[in-house]
């Protein structure tokens, strides 16, 4: 939008009525030079005739997104990225002579052929709600009755876009269907669907996950009863809540660095979240209220884990200061006290993410050989 100072005039340059404009860069002289919003693929409005120039070699809605690195000062030269679902290419391309010049690639590239797409879709949600996704199927089998993944992602106030996803390509390979669902409280798809999360963890939150994969499962594509959950950080909690208060729906679960207990993480709250500590306050309730208190009770998995019955991984970073290790050992402890099947990894000298690209490829060994074992896909060994 422009306004117009003195007439408080507003004018709509562009507008998505189903999402936020996500990027929005201007020129050198603050003009409006480009706009991009993501409600499925991305999609991309040019005001200036150097960027249109730029989408018309680059872009292709579906095929080729863009994302703009740098410009020089006449709005001439660009460093972007040209991305997919099968990885990006880096170029420097000058718009007066039209030529591109490749600075580099991901190595994706390289192994295409291995690779699998991955495709919006849309469902309604129990209460009428409009959620969007993206599904990620195997290569060369056929969709139906397939061994499924949720794969959930972190915040909550993020969400999943369309491109390239190490995961899911490595949970398609091994014959899963991936499902990631952008459930109520994700970003990107206005206020009311963002505040349409605020108090409902493990609630109206989780049930949109649960209409995820039930519509998969109506069309034919998973089979209901090989169903894994997984997810890292809140996508982490979201498998704890699968795994305790909806157990019947998931054969097994992964949760690395995920929330056990939500009175653990207000009194711990973490110094890099404070200057978010509002955001939080409408998710899970104020943290100074002790109706909320009691709310949060109910919505921490660490107080139903009587309720397991699928074996359960759990990874955890041993100097994580945003989800401490007390949330992942606690739960642990209080799940072999149980008699519930959990495998537990503590990740020596890492913190709120996947470590060394040493310890990230063990991490991947260890989920590749768990989720082989509890919904038969392949595995490395």
């Amino acid at each position: 939008m422009i306004t117009g100072i003195t007439t408080n005039n507003i004018t709509t340059l562009y507008a998505n009525d189903r999402v936020d404009v996500d990027l929005y860069y201007s020129d050198n002289n603050l003009n409006p030079a480009i706009a991009f919003s993501y409600p499925d693929y991305q999609e991309a409005k040019a005001f200036h005739p150097a960027y249109q120039k730029l989408l018309d070699k680059f872009y292709s809605k579906g095929k080729n997104s863009v994302l703009i690195f740098s410009r020089d000062s006449n709005n001439e030269k660009f460093t972007l990225s040209q991305y997919n679902d099968h990885g990006f290419k880096v170029y420097l391309y000058d718009t007066v002579t039209d030529k591109k010049e490749l600075l580099s690639q991901s190595k994706s590239h390289y192994y295409t052929q291995y690779l699998a797409h991955q495709k919006p879709f849309q469902f309604t949600s129990r209460d009428g709600l409009n959620i969007n996704g993206y599904l990620t199927l195997p290569n060369s089998i056929e969709a139906k009755q397939l061994p499924t993944v949720l794969l959930v992602h972190g915040g909550p106030h993020a969400r999943d876009y369309w491109g390239f996803n190490t995961e899911a390509q490595l949970l398609a390979n091994r014959g899963y269907a991936v499902i990631q669902v952008n459930f109520r409280g994700s970003a990107g798809y206005g206020y009311d669907f963002i505040s349409a999360g605020y108090g409902e963890f493990s609630k109206a939150m989780h049930n949109d996950l649960i209409d995820g994969i039930d519509w998969a499962v109506k069309q034919g594509i998973s089979d209901p009863n090989n169903i894994a959950i997984m997810g890292a950080s809140y996508g982490g909690y979201a498998t704890l809540v699968g795994m305790t208060l909806t157990p019947d729906k998931f054969a097994c679960g992964v949760d690395i660095f995920g929330m056990s207990d939500l009175e653990l993480m207000i009194n711990n709250f973490p110094e890099p979240w404070k200057r978010h500590e509002d955001i939080w306050q409408n998710y899970i309730g104020d943290f100074n209220d002790p109706k909320m208190k009691q709310q949060r009770s109910q919505q921490s998995p660490i107080n139903f884990v009587n309720n397991m019955k699928a074996p359960l991984l759990v990874i955890q970073g041993e100097d994580d200061a945003v989800v401490i290790p007390e949330q992942s050992r606690r739960f642990v402890e209080a799940a072999k006290k149980a008699g519930k099947d959990v495998q537990y990894w503590e990740m020596n000298n890492t913190g709120h993410h996947y470590g060394t690209p040493t310890q990230t490829k063990k991490l991947a060994r260890k989920v590749d050989n768990f989720l082989s074992q509890c919904i038969g896909g392949r595995s490395a060994g």
